[in-house]
């Protein structure tokens, strides 16, 4: 079975053990964005066994994308309770797309300022990656101009309620801050879990963009 994010699950009986391909074919997502997918493989007659494999997938769409990626902990990775857990969504970053190769290169885009970013092609599209508040390009004179980029955090405990649907009550209070060249708080941190009995947990990340031109 492949789980896409917010789109019906793709079921295929015995291909491991028949001709039939276990692969998707021409997938398209409705939105772009950072999309986990999820693949299980389970044995339906003797020892029913089961196995979980997961894949990142980035879909561009023309215009300005936001990639929301947390990098660090890995996804489903084990935490034990009590103990300081490090969340890291440094690479988490903004990328403008074109139906045009050359515009993509102009100097109003990827060669602003003479920077020369890469224009790598996505599909039919051509993209640029704007550089992170940490680069050596980004708000300094003859670079890349400074724009907001905003994170926010919020964490819950994850349940299932008798009914089999799956229940979200959040942890604490959001939080919220701007990613800067100064500052990557909101971006790097520590955060930990206090449970006093064996719990799973979802973290939710929502990114902004916004740029105010002088």
């Amino acid at each position: 079975d492949w789980y896409f994010p917010g789109e019906d699950v793709v079921e295929f009986e015995n291909c491991l053990t028949s001709d039939e391909s276990c692969d998707v074919l021409d997938k398209t997502f409705d939105s772009y964005g950072y999309k986990n997918v999820k693949v299980v493989a389970q044995e339906v007659l003797g020892l029913e066994r089961s196995d979980v494999d997961y894949r990142d997938v980035l879909v561009y769409d023309e215009g300005l994308n936001l990639f929301a990626i947390i990098s660090e902990p890995d996804f489903t990775e084990p935490i034990r309770s009590n103990e300081e857990l490090e969340f890291d969504a440094s690479n988490s970053f903004v990328a403008e797309c074109f139906t045009d190769e050359d515009d993509c290169n102009s100097e109003d885009n990827a060669d602003l300022n003479g920077l020369e970013l890469e224009c790598y092609a996505v599909s039919d599209l051509w993209c640029y990656d704007y550089p992170q508040p940490d680069d050596d390009n980004y708000g300094v004179e003859d670079g890349f101009p400074a724009y907001d980029f905003s994170f926010e955090w919020k964490f819950f405990d994850k349940e299932t309620d008798e009914d089999g649907e799956v229940v979200l009550t959040q942890i604490g209070e959001t939080m919220e801050g701007e990613w800067t060249a100064d500052n990557d708080d909101v971006v790097k941190f520590d955060y930990t879990f206090e449970d006093e009995t064996p719990m799973n947990h979802t973290v939710k990340l929502v990114t902004k963009y916004s740029y105010e031109a002088s």
